[in-house]
């Protein structure tokens, strides 16, 4: 009877440990990947029961480095510890600044630094964190931040009224700016306002605005309109540490920021980690996780163009290859295809076997490729397809690289040097904001630019930044990248 019992008691528990194992090995997003050099944004947190958008006039970020997670957590900077094993992530002990920003400011923190502290899994893909608590629940979503001097939060500390004129707030107001990924907003006085910016790290283009319609004093009313009139437009960016100026192009000051200031992080009682929840992973059980390979990191998304519009792209050294390009974390049955291009390729390009492609006519064969049945128009130079690929005979690879990655065009927000199939590539996100061909402003394309021995060729998709569609079909861009062969003919 015990050896009855004792075996009953093994098969539970393999039992137990095949049904939880399961959902813990494999979460909506995959396993794992690399937290560390990347300046992650927050993008969306959990409320209420639901994935939100963070407010225009709020932000917070993380760094990961050394066993520490450190960042502006809203108003405060905060230190924290960290320990991690395969999707595994437990985050602890926070230290904070002691500065109050007001009741909206501060429930934005502690619900971020709250959040953060229930970590148990998380996930990198294509330039996105996600972490997920004990139930497997999204709680934080950030993003991949481009080499970029504006992003955090701002306050004003002077602007131009005209030539050679910058006045001070008024006494009594508050100017703040917070530059997001894609998005800048904050507080004029007594509207708030929000817009579009995009910026190449020394040249910022920012509005136009939306503000709110609250009606405050004449002189603050005043003063709004010439404070977001000084903020919009197209300026210098000059970075003195913890201050910025944006310049108009003579080198006059439009607008001076400076971050908030703060005191040395603190520990504080009141976000120390409390007992776990019935049910979650507790720090103890998880402080030897086993080992699981951990998912080869992706190119690293946090390069951005540095030269001014005109200027070449910097060639990649040739002492330092680009990683080659790695595959989704879960891979779909793949099917096969023969892409020619006479006299500049050959490749055979690996596709998911459930989506559809065309085998005919040869200017259109193993080039588009879509979940549904594709259907060739009257003119075929319309057609269009979740994924495609472009190959351009005349425009060389450089020119297209500064093109797609032009910063009065695109807001770059991934420009990547990787290497597919041995040839030199650049994996590129960005935002229209000038409505270029085949993207109107606001669609994001995503693909791998590659250097065909001097000319251009694409895997891309295009769409709107986290939709489900968007992130699926560049799940598939990834995967034709990593696994499709390509040949140059000598």
């Amino acid at each position: 009877m015990r050896r009855l019992a004792a075996l009953a008691a093994v098969v539970l528990l393999v039992a137990a440990c095949s049904a939880g194992g399961g959902a813990a090995d494999e979460t909506a997003d995959g396993a794992g990947g690399e937290l560390q050099s990347t300046h992650w944004v927050l993008a969306s947190y959990a409320s209420g029961g639901a994935l939100v958008i963070v407010p225009e006039d709020q932000y917070a970020d993380a760094e990961f480095t050394a066993q520490r997670v450190k960042g502006f957590a809203g108003c405060n900077d905060y230190d924290a510890v960290y320990r991690t094993g395969a999707r595994l992530l437990l985050v602890s002990m926070p230290a904070t600044t002691r500065v109050t920003c007001g009741e909206v400011a501060d429930a934005f923190e502690s619900s971020y630094l709250g959040l953060l502290q229930q970590s148990r899994f998380y996930n990198v893909r294509a330039g996105t964190l996600t972490i997920r608590g004990a139930d497997r629940t999204v709680l934080l979503v950030f993003e991949a931040a481009p080499a970029n001097p504006l992003l955090g939060p701002w306050l004003v500390e002077s602007y131009t009224t005209g030539p050679g004129s910058a006045v001070a707030p008024l006494e009594g107001t508050e100017l703040t700016v917070a530059f997001r990924l894609l998005r800048v907003g904050g507080s004029a006085g007594c509207n708030s306002f929000s817009g579009y910016y995009t910026t190449n790290g020394a040249i910022v283009a920012i509005g136009p605005f939306a503000t709110t319609q609250k009606a405050c004093p004449e002189a603050v009313m005043a003063q709004e309109t010439s404070f977001l009139a000084a903020l919009k437009g197209v300026g210098r960016i000059e970075s003195r540490g913890r201050t910025l100026q944006l310049q108009d192009r003579s080198g006059g000051i439009l607008v001076a920021l400076a971050r908030p200031s703060t005191a040395e992080p603190e520990p504080s009682a009141s976000l120390a980690p409390s007992a776990s929840p019935k049910g979650s992973i507790a720090p103890a059980a998880t402080a030897t996780p086993t080992a699981v390979p951990s998912a080869t990191p992706s190119a690293s998304p946090t390069q951005a163009p540095t030269a001014p519009p005109t200027a070449a792209p910097t060639p990649v050294p040739s002492h330092t290859p680009a990683p080659t390009v790695a595959p989704p974390a879960s891979e779909p049955p793949v099917a096969t295809c023969a892409l020619v291009v006479p006299t500049t390729l050959t490749a055979t390009i690996v596709y998911p076997s459930a989506w559809h492609t065309l085998a005919a006519p040869p200017l259109l064969a193993c080039r588009y490729f879509d979940p549904n049945p594709i259907v060739v128009p009257a003119d075929p130079a319309t057609l269009k397809a979740a994924v495609m690929i472009k190959v351009d005979v005349i425009l060389s690879y450089q020119d297209a690289l500064a093109a797609a990655t032009d910063p009065i065009a695109w807001n770059v927000l991934i420009n990547a040097p990787v290497t597919i199939s041995g040839l030199p590539a650049t994996r590129i996100e960005a935002t229209s904001t000038a409505g270029s061909p085949g993207f109107p402003v606001g669609v994001t394309r995503y693909g791998y630019l590659i250097d065909l021995a001097g000319h251009a060729g694409w895997f891309e998709t295009s769409g709107t930044v986290g939709s489900p569609t968007f992130v699926t079909n560049s799940s598939v861009v990834d995967l034709m990248a990593a696994e499709s062969t390509i040949t140059i003919p000598n």
